[in-house]
């Protein structure tokens, strides 16, 4: 009797041991999802997957000191530099050069702030005014207005950007946008914007031709030398600042994840770099980090950046579980640290030595 009931009892055993790997085994999410989970029985960690690819943990621990080169902005710093007035002024959209470089230095040096923050922080605010007056552009009865001035009185884009305080480029690509919904109503409005981006590039001289007279072209260049906010030419800065990153985890020997490899992995969320050892920098955990080729402004005016920044980071935290570091080339500001407790802020330190700062005098 006794043997039957040890039969009964192995038997039984069996079946919760197959039940208990089966159990293990199955994912508790699809895998589509990009949170992680470990297995009792694997010896690695997941940290994303999705259908086609999966990233592991390497179970190594690196510690790294990250030296800073300059110490966070306070706040009232920003708010002096901000309400001196030497850095946005009406009808003003352009690069600064001269006196008004000048001015805009001095006030940076009076403050004990790099030349580069003030023009990244006057860059911000300009994109902010912009947004907040964007509706000017939307609102039919201005849009007549600038047509009529423009076209039929002859007025200089310069002439009439002070004249509206919007930017010179923004103002012609307002007009062409509706020549180009006139020529084509029944085209879907994201071909449409092609086309308007294809004039304003002077990328597509078919388009340019059919629909910019000769002076309009002419006003287009000279307003594109004096307008950064409404046009701006992509620049690698951002991508010698990434590649800057990768350099410095290479020589510390970091085992990573670009995020090109990220994107051809299909992943949804691509930090600059997503870390496979347990790195600890400063002694706190980083599972990614993103670089940044601007000042991080804690200012007000600038919530559209700050707002952005703080969505994206929520996306990495909530995709990978773990907490990151942000790398700002140009320093931060200690509000915007503050308002995001829970990412490592940064400022360039050892990754200087990877990059060429010169020429940045007139961002």
């Amino acid at each position: 009797m006794s043997r039957i009931k040890s039969a009964h009892f192995l038997l039984h055993l069996f079946s919760v041991i197959q039940v208990s790997v089966s159990f293990v085994s199955t994912r508790l999410f699809p895998s589509k999802w990009s949170r992680p989970y470990s297995s009792p029985l694997a010896s690695t960690v997941i940290i994303i997957e999705n259908e086609g690819a999966c990233f592991e943990k390497t179970g190594i621990t690196r510690e790294l000191q990250w030296d800073s080169v300059s110490k966070p902005i306070p706040i009232r710093k920003e708010i002096e530099l901000l309400e001196s007035g030497v850095l946005v002024q009406r009808g003003e959209f352009c690069k600064v050069h001269g006196d008004r470089l000048q001015e805009v230095k001095e006030e940076c040096q009076y403050l004990g702030m790099t030349l580069p923050q003030g023009l990244l922080i006057r860059r911000q605010l300009m994109v902010s005014k912009i947004i907040q007056s964007g509706w000017k552009l939307k609102n039919q009865k201005n849009l007549v207005y600038i047509v009529g001035r423009f076209q039929n009185q002859g007025c200089a884009l310069l002439e009439l950007s002070q004249e509206m305080d919007l930017p010179p480029v923004s103002l012609l690509r307002a007009m062409v946008a509706e020549r180009v919904y006139e020529a084509y109503p029944k085209m879907f409005e994201r071909d449409r914007k092609r086309i308007v981006k294809s004039i304003i590039s002077e990328k597509a001289p078919e388009n340019v031709g059919k629909f910019l007279t000769d002076y309009e072209i002419s006003e287009l260049q000279i307003a594109k030398q004096y307008d950064v906010v409404g046009y701006s030419e992509e620049t690698a800065t951002p991508v010698l600042w990434e590649e800057a990153l990768y350099t410095y985890l290479d020589e510390q020997e970091i085992n990573y994840v670009s995020e090109e490899k990220l994107r051809d992995a299909d992943m949804k969320i691509t930090p600059d770099c997503l870390i496979l050892d347990d790195c600890y920098i400063n002694g706190q955990l980083i599972r990614w980090m993103d670089v940044k080729s601007f000042y991080g402004s804690g200012l007000r005016e600038n919530t559209h950046f700050t707002n952005s920044l703080k969505k994206q980071l929520g996306k990495y935290e909530s995709a990978f579980n773990e907490g990151g570091a942000v790398v700002f080339k140009h320093g931060f500001s200690s509000k915007l640290r503050d308002k995001n407790p829970s990412a490592l802020f940064l400022d360039a330190g050892p990754l200087v030595d990877n990059m060429e700062f010169n020429g940045e005098e007139n961002l």
